[in-house]
């Protein structure tokens, strides 16, 4: 009976589609130190209810599942729908990741810090809700839910001890709610306006979460176009911790300055700033999806906010290009290397970094 029931609600909504389904799907190739050679594929698509009036933005999916040479697997489906009268928007992360990778210990430590290997087993569902004030403003809704356990860890290590907040199997219940300003002209790839963003959640033991600390978003970012097809984007964040939360959930540096390995530099605290220039040059129809950008990320971590110092403050720069897979809003995939000092990193991934 529940098979019967699913497959009606599937064909109901299947039926209530419009017959223009746009889809792209694209193979995936990089290397890195922390993944080694990955390969995997990438898949958008972008479809409209019947009834839906034109002005709604479509709806969106992306479905990435990647594999890479040091046995990492990860799966990611993501829905962006929006209702009919455009009130509500709906934000959606599913994601399961076997991953074996290496914990640096938490802290704004020396990169060549000795690490430990481990190997992370979580899967995780997380919700943004955005309810519609006016053009510019909207109120924020947001719920995660978060399993993790290491299926592996060295012998020597101190994670095996499970001394160290998160290295025990863990559930993590969150609920939050947030404030945004927007003015950009698009949510994919923005030329002109303003995003400003500020987000609360609390992961609290009456939800069933095994930790309890709160964590504190902001986000400030502004674009300029002064010539056509011509960006510069600059955009700044700050993520604050309270109380203990497993090392998996604390901000990282190394996630957001693009030399890094994503797991470096792992703290309570972070401050990042990041600016870009962003260009598609050419006009023909045959060129017109490939442009180019230059970066420079900055940022610090930190378990204090007194301890933040301009001295202890990281940098990254690169490049890379952008290949547009619906040219009409710029939805883009981007290969991005970038350097510093102690290393160099590339990646591939969907969307614009900010």
């Amino acid at each position: 009976m529940r098979i019967l029931c699913i497959i009606v609600i599937l064909f109901s909504c299947i039926n209530s589609i419009e017959a223009k389904f746009n889809i792209a799907a694209y193979p995936q190739f990089s290397y890195a130190e922390d993944t080694g050679f990955l390969a995997g594929v990438i898949s958008y698509s972008r479809f409209q209810f019947k009834d839906y009036p034109e002005d709604i933005p479509k709806q969106k999916l992306t479905i990435q599942a990647v594999y890479t040479s040091k046995k990492q697997f990860s799966l990611r489906f993501e829905p962006f729908l929006f209702t009919k009268n455009g009130l509500y928007e709906f934000e959606t992360e599913f994601e399961y990741k076997y991953f074996p990778t290496e914990f640096y210990e938490v802290g704004n430590t020396n990169f060549n810090a000795e690490s430990e290997k481990y190997t992370s087993k979580r899967y995780s569902i997380d919700l943004i809700m955005k309810r519609k004030i006016n053009e510019s403003w909207f109120l924020l809704g947001l719920a995660e839910m978060y399993r993790s356990k290491l299926a592996k860890t060295e012998a020597d290590g101190i994670l095996v001890e499970q001394s160290t907040p998160g290295s025990e199997p863990f559930s993590l219940i969150g609920l939050g709610a947030g404030l945004m300003y927007d003015t950009r002209n698009s949510a994919t790839y923005p030329t002109n306006g303003d995003l400003v963003k500020f987000e609360f959640n609390g992961y609290n033991n009456l939800f069933g979460s095994d930790y309890n600390y709160v964590q504190l978003r902001f986000v400030a970012s502004k674009y300029f176009s002064f010539i056509d097809n011509h960006v510069l984007a600059i955009s700044s964040n700050m993520i604050f911790t309270d109380n203990i939360a497993p090392f998996q959930k604390l901000p990282q540096l190394g996630d957001q300055l693009r030399a890094y390995p994503d797991e470096i530099f792992t703290n309570e605290k972070i401050y990042v700033f990041r600016a870009e220039y962003r260009v598609f040059p050419f006009s023909s129809k045959v060129l017109d999806r490939l442009g180019f950008v230059l970066f420079i990320d900055s940022g610090e971590v930190v378990s204090e906010v007194e301890d933040f110092s301009i001295s202890s403050i990281r940098c990254s720069y690169g490049g890379g290009f952008r290949f547009s897979i619906f040219t009409d809003e710029r939805f883009n995939l981007r290969f991005d290397i970038g350097f510093c000092k102690d290393h160099q990193n590339f990646e591939i991934s969907g969307g614009e970094a900010f």
